[in-house]
C-alpha cells in the first residue's frame, strides 16, 4: 500500500522561509532545496518504515504527517 505525505502549513512555512533565505545568495540552490524536500516526501510515502528516523528528529520533522492513501 502506498502512503500519502501531508505537509502541514507550519512545515510548509518552514520550508518556504528556508528556501527564501537560501535564495538570497543562490536562487538555483533554493529551488534544488525545495526539489529535494519533495523527493524526500516521496521516499517517505514509498518507504514508510523510514518514518522512524523522522520521529527521532521531531523538531526537524515538525508538521510531517503520514496517512494512508494512493497518491502523493
Amino acid at each position: 500500500m502506498s502512503l500519502r505525505v501531508v505537509v502541514r502549513s507550519s512545515a510548509e512555512t518552514d520550508l518556504l522561509e528556508s528556501a527564501m533565505f537560501i535564495a538570497e545568495d543562490d536562487p538555483a540552490a533554493a529551488q534544488r532545496f525545495l526539489d529535494e524536500a519533495e523527493k524526500a516526501f516521496a521516499r517517505v510515502a514509498e518507504f514508510p518504515e523510514i518514518r522512524q528516523s523522522a520521529n527521532s528528529l521531531r523538531s526537524v520533522a515538525r508538521g510531517l504527517e503520514i496517512v494512508a492513501g494512493s497518491w502523493f
